[in-house]
């Protein structure tokens, strides 16, 4: 007779290497998520550490309003605004290409059936 039981860490290790091939892309994508995360700490920290020490005030002409503000606080806006423009940029990229490989991909399926249609028909020839 055969024992057919196995140890607990037998288990575990079974366990681990199941969850690791059954997640594998959703461990890049939390470590790529947490590495971002870190990275982005690191420049609100290093700016906010270096926006300290910059008190020169700065005077901004509106077209319609004057407003005078730390030089700091003159880069975070400025800095911010690009984030998000170059955020909105690369989504309107993003969106356009996706849209392009959808259309092509039903071009090539309207393609496929019609190859097979024609396959069918030269067989039946």
């Amino acid at each position: 007779m055969v024992n057919t039981y196995l140890t607990l860490s037998q288990v575990k290790s079974c366990e681990i290497a199941l969850t690791y091939n059954s997640n594998g892309s959703h461990l890049v994508k939390t470590l790529k998520a947490l590495f971002a995360f870190i990275l982005i700490f690191l420049v609100v920290a290093i700016s906010l550490a270096l926006s300290s020490h910059n008190t020169q005030l700065i005077k901004l002409n509106f077209i319609i309003a004057e407003k005078t503000l730390v030089f700091s606080q003159v880069l975070a806006i400025f800095f911010f605004v690009g984030v998000v423009l170059s955020s909105l940029a690369w989504w309107w990229l993003l969106a356009k290409s996706k849209l392009k490989n959808f259309q092509q991909k039903r071009k090539i399926d309207s393609l496929t059936q019609e190859n097979e249609r024609l396959r069918i028909q030269l067989k039946d020839q």
